[in-house]
């Protein structure tokens, strides 16, 4: 009800697209609105979306509506360099543990974020987790937010398996110097094919290779494995 003042007084609308809402309901979340979605992208005067899915779907439905071709533009995460910078002024400790307080292993691997299960692997996790007793997996970040949701904790439950909470963007530098390589474990869904993983673009700008399951939208990136 705002956006009609709005205009007339020559204000632009624009709406910024981070995921595929109409994705998520499949993911049993219902925190967003469909409806909200659809009347901001009829009427908004530029849509900036952070994937190539995202920018194709809307483009279609643009095109498909009748209406004039809207503006849609692409333009992909990125994060602050400044932060993740301080990995240079760490060194690593001999032995199992290290500054950080870090078990390592064999192959020592970290993952950082929010963690729920429709972006994260769990079943192949458990797989690997379990066919790799010498290798140390960290998962840094909130995790087990709803009740509701099967226990991630309880299902990788190992002893090579380490959670640790949140954390400033400088520890993660600092930990992140004790990886052998940092993981993205997401299930191949269409929410998740729609997204731009920030944690791909932090884990690089700490210098670490990346090994991602099999997302389209890093295909082309240097230092990233599918």
């Amino acid at each position: 009800e705002l956006l009609a003042p709005f205009a007339a007084r020559g204000y632009a609308l624009v709406y910024d697209v981070l995921d595929d809402i109409s994705e998520m309901r499949a993911l049993n979340v219902f925190c967003y609105d469909d409806v909200a979605e659809n009347y901001l992208a009829e009427n908004s005067d530029l849509i900036v979306t952070l994937s190539p899915r995202l920018r194709e779907k809307f483009l279609a439905r643009s095109s498909g509506s009748g209406q004039a071709q809207k503006n849609v533009a692409l333009i992909r995460d990125g994060v602050d360099l400044e932060p993740f910078q301080h990995h240079r002024v760490f060194h690593r400790e001999q032995g199992s543990r290290n500054l950080t307080g870090l078990v390592r292993g064999e192959i020592t691997l970290g993952f950082w974020g929010t963690m729920w299960d429709y972006n994260l692997d769990v079943p192949l996790l458990q797989t690997l987790t379990r066919a790799r007793p010498n290798w140390q997996w960290h998962f840094i970040g909130a995790h087990d937010l709803d009740p509701a949701r099967p226990s991630i904790a309880s299902a990788l439950a190992s002893h090579n398996v380490h959670f640790h909470p949140s954390v400033t963007r400088a520890t993660l530098a600092q930990c992140a110097t004790h990886f052998d390589a940092c993981v993205l474990p997401t299930p191949v869904t269409p929410f998740n094919l729609a997204r731009d993983p920030l944690k791909v673009y932090e884990y690089l700008a700490c210098y670490k290779p990346v090994i991602a399951t099999n997302l389209e939208q890093l295909a082309d990136m240097p230092h990233v494995y599918l």
